[in-house]
C-alpha cells in the first residue's frame, strides 16, 4: 500500500483500487485523529506535574512527535481502509 514510509501507491497492486480517490474524506480522518491525539497529549501534560519544568516540556515535546508522527501511516491506512468501506456501503464501488 505504501512506496515509502508515508508516501501511497497510485493504486492497489492486487486489486487495482485507487487508494487516493478521495483524499479529502482521507484528510479529514487525519486531522481528526490528530486532534484528538494532541488533546489527549494535552490532557495528560496537565495531570502530570514535572519537577523541573524544562524537563516537563522536552517530554511532551518527545512523546507529541512519537505518538502524532510515528502513528502516521497507520492512521492514513485506517483513513482509507474506512473510506474503502463507507463507499462500499453507500453502493458506488
Amino acid at each position: 500500500m505504501f512506496q515509502g514510509w508515508n508516501h501511497l501507491h497510485d493504486r492497489c497492486a492486487v486489486c487495482g483500487l485507487a487508494l487516493e480517490a478521495r483524499s479529502g474524506d482521507t484528510w479529514f480522518f487525519m486531522y481528526m485523529s490528530t486532534a484528538g491525539l494532541t488533546g489527549t497529549i494535552v490532557v495528560i501534560m496537565f495531570l502530570l506535574r514535572p519537577r523541573v519544568l524544562w524537563v516537563g516540556q522536552l517530554l511532551v515535546m518527545i512523546a507529541a512527535v512519537a505518538v502524532i508522527g510515528l502513528t502516521l501511516p497507520l492512521r492514513k491506512g485506517v483513513a482509507i481502509a474506512l473510506d474503502y468501506l463507507i463507499t462500499r456501503r453507500a453502493g458506488e464501488l
